[in-house]
């Protein structure tokens, strides 16, 4: 059994649909009035839509003065549907320079005569004539010949609509992404009527039954798709031109919903969008909360440290406000300034605490020195007094070993090599003076570092445990631990309370001690990038750990 369908039902059918799609979209651009393009675009459906349904009320009346006027009242308005595609086209791709008040009313004048001269069209004849009623089952369509002014008006529009698809063309070649899909989808809508009038009016399309309406479903098809599949009335491509791909810094563009409308190289390397890309998405969607929140808020952090790899690198992060809407975020890489910086810093408070040791503590020894040089002339007495000069001049002589110490090693280590951390230890040592104290060393490891460094570290460990215990039964163990190693000893150990202030500068409990001994000891630690840890041994002395020690595991001796 063959169903037929008359001509005109299905032509009736394709306007119902199309007048549907134009007022869903033309319901999109009202509820987006405010973006960018949003109005133009609902002038252009509202047109669309217009057309749609007084190609319906010419094809269901059976009068031709109704379909007349219904003809009359939609070349009011189609002329303008050319202005708003340019108007889109203009702003979509970013030549909104040339959309004015003044160019889009010149724009309008040739739209504006056309309505004109359609209105008052049965007095002069200057668009058509002859308009009379043709048969569509069971429907009719009224059907005219065009005059002059239609096919000025004609050639207009089709100027005005092959520059919106050369505008569109361009930039989808270059486009990428949601972009490049945005623009095809964009083309075909705008193509779509334009190549129905040209088939109509060349007399390829010989039928009464008017393409106009049907090619406009297509185009509302075509944008709805754009705008509910890739977001054409969110998503703008203003900031494409202003991202340079080669920038170091990450470069992310967010539109006024914190959607990501662009980002360069370095920038899709902080997200995490998988293969979809990351424009589209919601910042908060596919970068870190602390990233999220520098991008999207406007007082947010200025530095922060983001997990880059295998390791943390620090971004300081500015922002800047796009002229229309949407900011663009610029995250610099300072991980290597900031590094430089603390090392300047330190060496700052080292060259501060050396001018410090020079102006002042070693002051206080040599006036000791000269008082009893002076006592010695006066008295001519050598004995006690020589004894007491020689000993503040040996103060003298170790603030400055100490203190030069201190000055060298606060330097980063840029060459460590594998060492025998217990062949370190001893060798250390043998050249501290260490009366009778045992030295127990129970691990058997290597370790990267600068060998001379730690053989100074293991000195000032060893003679800081020596001068501060007097217990002749001195023991001193290295041993190892899961990420360093550790000295301990079994003397009185340091009071809880004063385990913080025993590695800084000018520290010290012994009344010859230079106080620099423990510091030096952390600064070698920070030099390597250890972290030092002091706490009190099982034995009740003192034990000072390392850790973040990098090197090859080796196993623990008995």
């Amino acid at each position: 059994m063959t169903v037929h369908v008359d001509p005109g039902i299905l032509y009736l059918a394709a306007l119902i649909v199309s007048s549907a799609v134009c007022g869903f979209m033309g319901y999109l651009a009202i509820a987006n009035r405010n973006r960018r393009g949003a109005r133009a675009f609902g002038v252009l459906v509202g047109i669309l839509l217009v057309w749609a349904l007084t190609e319906i009320v010419e094809l269901v009346t059976a009068e031709p003065s109704v379909a007349a006027v219904a003809r009359q009242l939609r070349f009011v308005f189609v002329p303008l549907i050319p202005v708003a595609v340019l108007v889109i086209a203009l702003q979509y791709t970013d030549h909104e320079e040339y959309v004015s008040s003044g160019t889009v009313g010149l724009l309008c004048l040739v739209p504006t005569i056309t309505a004109v001269l359609v209105l008052t069209n049965p007095e002069h004849g200057f668009v058509w004539i002859d308009g009379t009623m043709v048969s569509v089952p069971p429907y009719s369509v009224y059907e005219v010949t065009y005059r002059p002014w239609f096919w000025i008006y004609f050639v207009y529009t089709q100027v005005l609509i092959v520059i919106a698809v050369v505008l569109f063309l361009r930039w989808g070649l270059d486009a990428e992404g949601p972009y490049r899909r945005q623009a095809q989808y964009i083309l075909v809508g705008i193509s779509a009527p334009w190549l129905g009038n040209l088939l109509e009016i060349t007399g390829i399309w010989n039928s009464p039954v008017d393409l106009g309406p049907i090619v406009t479903t297509i185009t509302g098809i075509s944008i709805g798709i754009a705008v509910f599949r890739f977001r054409f009335l969110d998503l703008s491509p203003i900031a494409r031109d202003t991202v340079v791909e080669a920038m170091h810094g990450a470069v992310i563009v967010l539109d006024e919903e914190d959607r990501v409308v662009d980002a360069n190289p370095a920038a899709r390397k902080l997200l995490d969008a998988g293969d979809d890309g990351v424009v589209g998405h919601a910042v908060d969607d596919i970068a870190s909360p602390s990233l999220a929140e520098a991008c999207r808020e406007t007082d947010g952090p200025e530095r922060l440290s983001l997990p880059v790899g295998q390791g943390e690198r620090t971004f300081d992060v500015v922002r800047s406000a796009l002229p229309s809407s949407g900011r663009v975020v610029l995250l610099s890489d300072v991980t290597e300034q900031r590094r430089q910086a603390k090392q300047l810093e330190r060496q700052n408070e080292r060259l501060d605490q050396f001018a410090s040791v020079l102006s002042h503590d070693l002051r206080n020894p040599l006036n000791v020195a000269q008082g009893y040089v002076d006592l010695i002339e006066q008295d001519g007495e050598d004995g006690e007094n020589v004894e007491r000069v020689e000993s503040a001049l040996d103060r003298i002589e170790s603030l400055i070993e100490d203190t030069l110490a201190l000055a060298q090693e606060g330097s980063a280590v840029t060459d460590p090599e594998f060492v025998d951390l217990a062949a370190v230890a001893e060798s250390a040592w043998e050249t501290v003076p260490t009366d009778d104290a045992t030295l127990a060393i129970s691990v058997d490891r290597t370790v990267r570092a600068d060998r001379d460094r730690l053989v100074r570290l293991f000195e000032n460990l060893f003679r800081n445990s020596v001068e501060h215990n007097d217990n002749a039964d001195l023991t001193v163990r290295v041993e190892g631990i899961p990420d360093g190693f550790a000295v301990v000893d079994d003397g009185e150990g340091i009071p809880e309370s004063e385990r913080a202030a025993v590695l800084e500068r000018g520290y010290t409990t012994s009344d010859g001690g230079t106080g620099l001994g423990l510091a030096i000891v952390a600064e070698i630690a920070r030099a390597h990038g250890w972290r030092v840890e002091i706490a009190g041994s099982e034995g009740g002395g003192a034990r000072i750990a390392f850790h973040g020690v990098e090197g090859a595991l080796g196993r623990e001796t008995p």
